[in-house]
C-alpha cells in the first residue's frame, strides 16, 4: 500500500485469538469481537501494548 502512495493509517482487524497470525509488522493491530470485549482488549494489550484503546 505504501509503495502505491497510500499515506493514511494502515491497520488490521481480526479476532483477538488471531492477533499472532493475522497482524503485520509495523501496522496497527485492532480487534473485533462479540460479547467478550474485555478479553479482547486484554489480548490486544498483551500483543501490542502501545496500541491506542478507545
Amino acid at each position: 500500500m505504501r509503495d502505491r502512495g497510500i499515506a493514511g493509517v494502515l491497520f488490521t482487524s481480526d479476532g483477538s485469538d488471531m492477533l499472532k497470525n493475522a497482524s503485520l509488522p509495523d501496522v496497527l493491530a485492532t480487534v473485533n469481537f462479540g460479547s467478550r470485549s474485555e478479553e479482547g482488549f486484554e489480548k490486544l494489550e498483551q500483543f501490542q501494548s502501545n496500541s491506542p484503546a478507545i
